[in-house]
């Protein structure tokens, strides 16, 4: 949300970019665990919205991506 206005940050959103900084910060020692097992499958679910919000008109999109029974990935576009 955040990115949508970076060309003109306003005060608040810049206290919230800073917050979620310092919340990376302290993560740093948090990983992902992924366990063995015989499900070796990749699955993806995708979404596409064409026609868009009622608010602003604009699509959105999306897609995760799993092996076996964990996330590999995910992203998200309006």
């Amino acid at each position: 949300m955040v990115a949508r206005f970076q060309s003109a940050p306003k005060e608040t959103q810049l206290q919230e970019v800073k917050r979620t900084l310092r919340y990376l910060k302290g993560t740093l020692d948090c990983g992902l665990w992924y366990p063995k097992s015989k499900n070796f499958t990749l699955t993806t679910y995708t979404y596409a919205d064409w026609e868009g919000s009622i608010d602003d008109r604009k699509s959105t999109s999306g897609s995760v991506f799993f092996l076996g029974d964990c996330l590999i990935s995910w992203s998200s576009t309006k």
